[in-house]
């Protein structure tokens, strides 16, 4: 079974260090309060601060773009620029961002299948800590249906994705 996540979380290690450092309460809550997205019975909320967030994601802020493209991927309409964001907070080392993404590509959802660069993706957030992307990566080399079977890397993927890191997401 495919993860991508409905709620995008932000308490998830990065794959390396962030360069937005926020300074103010305007900026922290976009990474302190940046916890969870999730529609409502599957309804996006009307209320969520697009403008806030917009502007703190062009700050640099990870978080702030992976909670804008989760708002605009619910609208579906939006899906074209969700994805651009979950881009730019994956290029912002924020590896639900990347595992996100590795879901869309991969399976081509709205946007044409990219097999490689889904793995690829998979691959940066697994090695950051995030596990459904490691039981991503396990369930198609084990079934080897989108990309050869390796039954071996399969298990080793599969351990790696029942050893939660250790290592909070960096602030």
């Amino acid at each position: 079974m495919i993860v991508l996540t409905a709620a995008f979380a932000c308490a998830v290690p990065r794959a390396g260090k962030s360069a937005f450092t926020p300074s103010t309460p305007e900026e922290r809550r976009w990474t302190d309060e940046c916890t969870e997205f999730e529609p409502e019975g599957g309804h996006c909320p009307e209320d969520f601060p697009r403008e806030e967030a917009q502007a703190a994601c062009e700050q640099g802020n990870a978080c702030a773009c992976m909670k804008l493209g989760g708002f605009l991927g619910c609208r579906k309409a939006s899906r074209a620029a969700a994805t651009d964001l979950f881009q730019k907070a994956c290029d912002g080392n924020l590896v639900v961002a990347c595992g996100n993404l590795g879901v869309i590509v991969f399976w081509g959802i709205q946007v044409p299948a990219d097999k490689p660069r889904g793995l690829a993706l998979w691959q940066k957030a697994c090695d950051g800590g995030w596990v459904f992307a490691c039981r991503n990566i396990a369930d198609v080399l084990e079934k080897g249906d989108t990309v050869p079977r390796d039954a071996e890397a399969a298990a080793r993927y599969r351990a790696k994705a029942e050893t939660p890191t250790k290592n909070p997401p960096p602030r």
